[in-house]
Order: structure tokens, then C-alpha cells, then sequence
């Protein structure tokens, strides 16, 4: 997970001084696997969000129990569901910093 914020690169000068470039870099999150539920309609929720010109609300509970929030859309294709254990995985790119709980 990159938080996002500020990437800093330093540049020489003529004159022998440097100056600073900073690009602001978003948030992403890579390797999120899910449970899908076809019961429920997870993929089509999926589609949904991927389809959409919006950043949706996003909350991330890792196993420790912390918790980030920020508005995310999702990147890429829409991975294929495991046939055995019925996961997918996600890459998320946030609009912004992803922010603690």
C-alpha cells in the first residue's frame, strides 16, 4: 500500500546549487483479495464501481484491525474469480491520501 503523498527528485543548477521537483503522487493499493458471493452480486457491484467516472468510498480492515479510508476506483481489469476458493484480487488507486481511522 502507498499511502500517497509528495515524491520529492532534486535537480542541479548551472550555478552549482540544486533545486527540488515534487510530484504528488496518489494513493494505491495493490494485492487486495476478496470473497466474492455470487448470491449477492459482488462482481456486478464490481462492474458497477469499474464502469463509473467517480472515486467511491473505500474502508480497509487489515488483520491487525487497522483501518484506512479514502475514496478509491478501481484499476485495471476486473481480475477472474478463483473457481476454488472464490477470490479476487484488486489494484486500487485513491484520489488523494489514504487516511487512518
Amino acid at each position: 500500500m502507498s499511502l500517497g503523498g509528495y515524491v520529492n527528485d532534486i535537480h542541479a543548477n548551472g550555478d552549482g546549487t540544486a533545486r527540488q521537483e515534487k510530484t504528488m503522487t496518489p494513493a494505491a493499493l495493490e494485492g487486495l483479495v476478496i470473497a466474492i458471493d455470487h448470491d449477492k452480486g459482488d462482481l456486478s457491484f464490481l462492474q458497477e464501481i469499474s464502469d463509473g467516472n467517480v472515486f467511491v468510498p473505500f474502508s480497509i480492515t487489515y488483520i491487525d484491525d487497522t483501518v484506512f479510508q479514502g475514496k478509491a476506483q478501481i484499476m485495471g481489469d476486473l481480475p477472474a474469480v478463483g473457481t476454488k476458493t472464490a477470490t479476487a484480487e484488486l489494484k486500487l488507486g485513491f484520489n488523494g491520501k489514504i487516511t487512518p481511522q
